[in-house]
């Protein structure tokens, strides 16, 4: 199994896999690793930490 890359058409099938009845090998492709979260969490984190750096870098020092 390749790795998720764009999480749009990874994490639907996954999901639809998993649902159907083949519980972890859905998500793990038979091998030990969890890396499919990454793609999916890593951008929503990525967005919520550049928020806060508008927030507290930039933000004060544009004229209102």
């Amino acid at each position: 199994m390749s790795s998720p890359v764009y999480p749009a058409r990874d994490l639907g099938p996954r999901l639809f896999i998993a649902l159907a009845g083949w519980d972890s090998v859905a998500f793990n492709g038979g091998r030990v690793s969890d890396y499919w979260w990454v793609p999916v969490l890593g951008p929503l984190l990525g967005a919520q930490i550049g928020a806060l750096l508008y927030l507290k870098l930039i933000s004060p020092h544009l004229p209102r």
